[in-house]
């Protein structure tokens, strides 16, 4: 399963890199590596952590139709996208294991996430 990140910062790439089942092929992407040419390969997932709304050009440039998304986002600012059947809003204000538990649940299958979701605390 291949899962793309979109995140600035890294820390909640490398939060998720470090909780994620080994059947997961997670690729990291920010404002300096999201163009058509790093994302031609597509993947399964979108978890797009937005932190503000510039970064909402390289949100266009990564999600694809019928790809799973996953906005991370304070509420307020997730209200900014339309919401579809592919789009999920997740408040990055929960706490760090609701937060990498609520994104696994979404993007692995169900017996993978809930094992390795009890082995690794976060």
């Amino acid at each position: 399963m291949k899962i793309w990140i979109y995140d600035n910062q890294l820390g909640y790439f490398d939060l998720l890199k470090n909780n994620t089942p080994q059947n997961c092929q997670l690729q990291h992407f920010n404002v300096n590596n999201c163009s058509e040419e790093d994302s031609k390969d597509g993947a399964d997932s979108l978890v797009f952590f937005l932190n503000d709304e510039l970064e909402l050009l390289d949100y266009m440039k990564l999600q694809r139709p019928g790809m799973k998304t996953i906005l991370c986002s304070p509420l307020e600012s997730g209200a900014i996208l339309q919401r579809d059947g592919d789009f999920i809003h997740i408040d990055v204000n929960l706490n760090k294991n609701d937060l990498v538990n609520s994104i696994l649940k979404l993007i692995t299958p169900i017996n993978l996430a809930s094992e390795e979701i009890q082995k690794k605390p976060v």
